[in-house]
């Protein structure tokens, strides 16, 4: 082997050292490869620290429901103060109040027996609360909503009366009575009956808000639609019993005998007014009235209606 061979074989033995070792220069950056100081370096660098242990969720929530546990009677007894307290100062209703306070003692008594009692507790306090609260939301709506549908009310009646009045007098009397189409049917009668089913309507309507604005309070402005058709209504109702009685429906509805003639008019407007004050009334009415409509069946029909398949 000649002398240049020699060279050459020991320059590409260098060559192979020096990739091994990491020492080669980059082509392209003229740097030295990193990967032979990386390894180094994380060879030569301390393990990473093992972190501390921690205390596990089970024995936290423990300490914590100990100390909630612990905390609870105090903080039971504030609620409890503040509520008694409010009772007294802004419930001017003596049942309630006493009905309330009843349930704070019994709160309380439970407390005292431990804390597996604890949670009962919680529902007692929770429901006095909640019906104070809502006794707050209640007079509040009273005042902006109740107030308003007061005078509404109170109007329907000032022009209820006014229409009253003015068909009721000698001349328009004569003339809405003399201008009836049907002949058979009294017009002047018809229109009293239906203003008296609308001041049935405003004065039942008036009486609710006096029930639940002064006397319960426990107004609940959701109903004021009820108020507001209330008359309207009651004018409505007012000439379905004038209809009533006019067809002849009265014997089988007031139980009076048949035959009987209606002497006065007036007999129509109570009807007519009762109907409006309270609806159930004329419901009852309209039940009757269909059971005298009612087809009763032999039954030999029916048996043979349900042999065949067929209705009637």
């Amino acid at each position: 082997m000649s002398d240049q061979e020699a060279k050459s074989n020991t320059a590409a033995a260098e060559g192979i050292v020096n990739i091994v070792s990491g020492a080669v220069m980059d082509p392209v950056t003229s740097e030295e490869n990193p990967i032979g100081s990386v390894a180094s370096e994380a060879a030569n660098s301390n393990p990473p620290a093992t972190p501390a242990p921690h205390s596990s969720l089970g024995e936290l929530s423990t300490a914590e429901e100990s100390e909630r546990q612990a905390a609870f009677p105090h903080i039971f007894s504030q609620r409890v103060e503040k509520v008694r307290l409010k009772i007294k100062t802004e419930l001017n209703n003596a049942g309630k109040a006493m009905a309330y306070l009843n349930l704070l003692e019994q709160a309380q008594n439970l407390v005292s027996q431990g804390s597996s009692y604890y949670e009962e507790a919680e529902r007692l306090l929770s429901e006095v609360e909640y019906h104070l609260a809502f006794r707050e939301r209640m007079a509040r709506a009273s005042r902006r909503v109740g107030i308003p549908l007061f005078f509404y009310e109170v109007i329907w009646f000032i022009i209820l009366i006014w229409i009253l009045i003015q068909i009721n007098t000698v001349p328009t009397y004569e003339i809405i009575r003399n201008s009836s189409p049907i002949t058979e049917v009294n017009l002047v009668h018809l229109l009293s009956s239906l203003i008296w089913g609308g001041l049935g309507g405003v004065v039942g309507a008036l009486y609710a808000l006096w029930k639940h604005i002064a006397k319960e309070q426990d107004f609940d402005p959701q109903y004021a639609l009820w108020y507001l058709t209330n008359p309207v209504l009651g004018v409505m109702l007012g000439g379905f019993i004038f209809l009533v009685i006019q067809a002849g429906f009265f014997s089988l509805t007031a139980g009076v005998e048949p035959g009987l003639n209606i002497r006065s008019a007036f007999v129509i407007y109570v009807l007519a007014w009762i109907s409006g004050f309270k609806q159930n009334v004329v419901y009852e009415i309209v039940r009757r009235i269909l059971d005298v409509f009612r087809v009763e069946t032999s039954p030999t029909s029916s048996g043979a209606s349900a042999e065949t398949g067929t209705e009637r």
